[in-house]
């Protein structure tokens, strides 16, 4: 029987919720994050709700991402697997977040991912927790604080790895 489990992580990027959101909030343009060679819009359009990206990643391999929210003044949105996911998961839904934290002397955001995922047993699990947590996650928020210039710090110390631009 499929289980349902859930995975988050969330880091603070030393820099405006609007900088941060102008690069991980465009769907359609991943051209920041080290590990993708392409992505583009193959369905709908960019920024609108229904649309599907295909991402190409430096090992050939490509994932198809279906946009299901957008919330531009919220800084959020919602995406799902379209096809065969590169993850061992029936079904999947993820949500990403930008707040602007309290003003201090210097701009600081949190950007936080929310994971949903079905899958089939404690295998798939473990593999979807690694490569969540220990891969994508972090190496996500090192390319947004790496193309910013700017440190990071993950607000669950357990969760990623904090090699590169992270401070502690």
């Amino acid at each position: 029987m499929p289980m349902r489990i859930h995975h988050d992580l969330a880091a603070v990027i030393h820099a405006s919720a609007t900088e941060v959101w102008a690069l991980a909030g465009n769907f359609g343009n991943m051209s920041w994050h080290p590990t993708v060679t392409g992505c583009t819009i193959v369905d709908g359009a960019a920024q609108t709700p229904g649309a599907i990206r295909e991402i190409h990643l430096q090992d050939g391999s490509r994932i198809l991402e279906r946009l299901v929210e957008l919330d531009h003044q919220g800084r959020s949105f919602t995406y799902s697997f379209v096809g065969t996911p590169p993850i061992p998961v029936s079904a999947s839904r993820t949500s990403v977040t930008v707040t602007a934290l309290p003003a201090g002397p210097h701009a600081r955001t949190r950007v936080a991912w929310h994971g949903e995922f079905e899958v089939a047993d404690d295998a798939a699990r473990a593999t979807v927790e690694h490569v969540n947590c220990q891969i994508v996650g972090p190496s996500t928020v090192d390319a947004l604080a790496s193309t910013l210039g700017v440190e990071y710090s993950f607000d669950v110390p357990s969760q990623g790895n904090t090699k590169g631009n992270a401070t502690s």
